[in-house]
């Protein structure tokens, strides 16, 4: 046994020394030895093949969370949008706020949806949207399991909505959340056909919708959106006024045609008036919408900004009103004050704060 040991040793220092027999020794011990760092590289590349798998698999389900909670997001604010109840828009929705194993990402991918208010209960499905203030999603990727939580920021809805879709009578429905309802007053058919539905038709003598004291109207801060279509370009043609005239028409938006036939807006005072680089043709519409933050006037038309302007002085005053189609005069409550528009006035709106070119864009298009 000694010498075999002396021949391994020998044979491990120099081929030469080795006979046949410890030759044949010497190959098993060198194959043994691949063997050995075979098997461990194996070990190792299976270990790192678990690990990149477990790691992609987390990661899936990861963006299946995700995804599933801008979905729920969406869905939740076009709920909001619409002052109805989470299962309007999640139908599957039944019983205390929670969907589970919706399929909307691929074979192998599911997750669960929850519905939170602000005291960490879930909001039934029944209840409205407008109380969820987080939601809960659960991916999963095969058995791999993540979960996202995101609060809700939703966006204020108008004080003030005139879609003026009636298509007959004088009563115009406000489909905000605050009842400003208004009424039409003039003389012959009020109704046509709009950019959605019906639209008002305004004679340019005595047409005008009224609401003497609306409420939860914006004081600085505002935005006035409406499609309109001019017949007639001549003179002054008011589309919507909020607020009584305190030294200017306090959050009119006006078409002035000795300005060359353009669009404006005047908050307070005329040093806030900002002017379109539009010209207007008659018989054609436009979406005209007008914001002011507290620092600055913006004029959007078919969704583009096209002038700011310092924000005037002025502010809207106590107990205002709100007219389409006219000028309000200064009493209280205010009047309308004649400047009639002539052609058509569709989708009025007015939100008490300043709105985002993005939002402009989704008023313009009927979100």
């Amino acid at each position: 046994m000694g010498k075999e040991k002396t021949k391994i040793k020998n044979c491990l220092k120099s081929f030469e020394n080795c006979e046949k027999g410890s030759a044949l020794v010497f190959s098993l011990i060198i194959l043994s030895m691949m063997l050995m760092i075979a098997t461990g590289l194996s070990s190792i590349a299976i270990v790192q093949k678990k690990e990149a798998s477990a790691t992609q698999f987390s990661v899936q389900a990861y963006q299946v969370a995700d995804s599933g909670v801008q979905l729920a997001l969406k869905k939740i604010n076009e709920a909001i949008f619409n002052n109805s109840t989470i299962e309007s828009e999640f139908p599957s929705c039944v019983g205390v706020g929670s969907i589970y194993n919706l399929t909307d990402f691929g074979a192998g991918n599911s997750y669960d949806l929850s519905f939170y208010r602000a005291d960490g209960t879930l909001v039934n499905c029944n209840e409205d949207a407008s109380l969820v203030t987080n939601i809960k999603s659960v991916g999963r990727h095969h058995n791999t399991v993540r979960a996202v939580n995101v609060a809700v920021a939703t966006v204020p809805n108008p004080v003030a909505w005139w879609k003026i879709d009636e298509g007959s009578g004088t009563f115009v429905e406000d489909s905000s959340e605050s009842n400003n309802d208004g009424q039409w007053s003039g003389s012959g058919s009020h109704w046509i056909e709009g950019i959605f539905n019906q639209a008002g038709d305004f004679n340019g003598t005595n047409d005008f919708i009224f609401n003497a004291e609306v409420s939860n109207m914006p004081t600085t801060m505002l935005t006035l959106s409406a499609w309109v279509r001019i017949r007639n370009l001549t003179s002054d043609k008011y589309i919507v006024a909020v607020g009584r005239d305190t030294g200017g028409p306090a959050g009119g938006m006006a078409l002035l045609s000795q300005s060359g036939n353009r669009f404006n807006f005047e908050f307070g005072s005329a040093v806030g008036r900002v002017q379109s680089d539009t010209i207007v043709q008659a018989n054609t519409w436009y979406h005209v919408e007008a914001t002011t933050d507290g620092f600055n006037t913006n004029l959007y038309v078919n969704g583009v900004l096209e002038n700011t302007a310092a924000q005037g002085t002025g502010s809207v005053a106590d107990n205002p009103g709100m007219a389409v189609g006219t000028h309000l005069s200064g009493a209280v409550p205010p009047v309308a004050s004649g400047f009639y528009f002539n052609g058509q006035i569709d989708d009025v709106r007015v939100y008490n704060y300043a709105r985002t070119q993005e939002q402009v864009l989704q008023d313009m298009s009927g979100n």
